[in-house]
């Protein structure tokens, strides 16, 4: 089954350029994002976007829907496609085409975590290294203020960290081969006939490590969504947040007598890959969900669309042809856990604090493994998962446990870990475990990462993460 779609977003006339500032509920991400299944629409396409922002309309001039005429796709940009439409990509820029490990990473609540280290920030851009696990600002000069953006008393920030948007929705920058590459997204509000919308794009900039000597490489469609993604293999797969529709449905009158109009909103994401050495993006769905659990195999993408209108699902996408269909549906499913073995881990529940690890097969799934809570995570062809969890009250007040139980690829355990505080895995980067650790009695609770191979020591020996702004 091949997903396609060819909608770009359209700024219709008389689009105000704002921050984006949108609020949004952070517990939704907590589990994964609301639970539900995938759209399907039917074409796929390799675009380069504009590399300019549009100029200003004459006054009077019709703008709207007037999209730039897109190239035929061939994965590549088009010899015969329009000059201005090309990613504007420095000279030297990715010589040896063949970068990986060190700037594969995961994109987690607005932070990139990569072999390389942490980059994340809001206004200001932030970095993190793996041997302090300290965030500092982007910035070369002791005697910086680091002065924000202000499009009127600060319009050209010398700051080399300075971002001119505010990217609270959204990635603020990744690493690859010794750059910076920073995302700047900005969205354009206007009315519609019976409502609202607004629509999300981002200029796509290469700078130095510190951020200076910036330099805008093109526009695409969309924001780098702060919720989840991966960059693996020179490619970066992402949901992007292409905007929000608010839908006029009714009047009413409240109860203190006020009329009003009822609205109804609707957001739209997009399944997207953006290739770090081309800078073109190719889009493969849409959902009213972003998509998460992003992870792989030597020749898949795999990750999960919960979409409202059908059930959860895993889809499996090859990223050479641009192939795209599920491997699992149900409303049993929880998250992915990884890939081992060349297989996605399926995490799905049974009952309440019951849940069935389990690879997808032809007849349904194979299960091969049990656990209590859903924390699952892979590395090195081995999955750990939470099979304890809980506090007992002792002498000296209450003792809070949790437990984990390595498993190989067949089921066998390998491993078990018990820990006298909560400990809540989140994720593998290169050789790291990034985790939470909840222990209210001893204040110790935070985020912290530890070598994969010293996992059994992460609540002695964990260094914790310090990426305050």
């Amino acid at each position: 089954m091949l997903l396609r779609n060819n909608m770009r977003p359209v700024l219709k006339k008389n689009g105000r350029r704002t921050r984006c500032s949108i609020l949004m509920s952070i517990a939704i991400l907590a589990t994964g994002c609301a639970q539900s299944g995938t759209g399907v629409d039917e074409n796929t396409s390799d675009r380069p976007y504009d590399t300019q922002a549009p100029a200003p309309d004459a006054e009077g001039t019709d703008t709207a829907d007037k999209t730039p005429a897109t190239p035929e796709s061939s994965g590549l940009p088009s010899e015969s496609g329009t000059p201005d439409l090309q990613p504007s990509i420095p000279p030297g820029w990715n010589e040896n085409n063949e970068v990986y490990g060190e700037y594969d990473g995961r994109i987690y609540l607005g932070k990139a975590f990569q072999g390389c280290g942490i980059s994340y920030g809001l206004t200001r851009l932030y970095s993190a290294d793996w041997n302090t696990g300290e965030g500092e600002i982007i910035c070369t000069d002791p005697t910086c203020k680091h002065a924000g953006y202000d499009p009127e008393k600060n319009p050209d920030p010398t700051c080399t960290a300075i971002m001119s948007t505010e990217m609270s929705l959204f990635v603020p920058s990744i690493v690859y081969e010794g750059k910076r590459i920073i995302f700047e997204t900005y969205s354009t509000a206007h009315d519609t006939e019976n409502g609202m919308e607004a629509r999300y794009d981002t200029d796509v900039l290469i700078s130095e490590e510190d951020g200076s000597n910036r330099q805008k490489v093109t526009t695409i469609p969309g924001g780098v969504y702060f919720a989840t993604g991966a960059i693996h293999n020179n490619k970066l797969y992402y949901s992007s947040f292409n905007g929000t529709i608010w839908k006029n449905d009714g009047e009413f009158v409240s109860e203190d007598g006020i009329p009003g109009v009822k609205q109804v909103q609707t957001e739209d994401y997009s399944l997207n890959c953006l290739d770090l050495r081309s800078f073109l993006v190719k889009e493969y769905l849409h959902s009213d969900q972003c998509f998460t659990d992003f992870c792989f195999t030597d020749d898949y993408m795999y990750c999960v669309s919960f979409d409202s209108s059908a059930a959860p699902c895993v889809l499996q996408l090859c990223p050479d042809t641009g192939e795209c269909e599920k491997v699992y549906e149900g409303s049993d499913l929880v998250q992915l856990g990884g890939c081992i073995d060349g297989r996605p881990v399926l995490v799905l529940k049974e009952d309440k604090n019951v849940y069935s690890l389990a690879f997808p097969a032809a007849d349904g799934v194979a299960g091969f493994a049990k656990c209590s809570r859903a924390i699952v995570v892979s590395w090195d062809d081995k999955v750990a998962t939470c099979t304890g969890w809980g506090e007992t009250t002792g002498a000296d007040g209450n003792v809070y446990y949790s437990e984990y139980t390595v498993y190989d690829s067949a089921g066998n355990q390998i491993d078990k870990f018990g820990f006298d505080k909560y400990v809540n895995i989140l994720f593998a980067v290169d050789d790291k475990l990034i985790y939470d650790v909840t222990a209210p009695d001893d204040g110790t609770s935070g985020t912290y990462f530890i070598n994969t191979y010293d996992f059994g020591r992460c609540t002695t020996d964990g260094k914790q993460l310090i990426l305050a702004e």
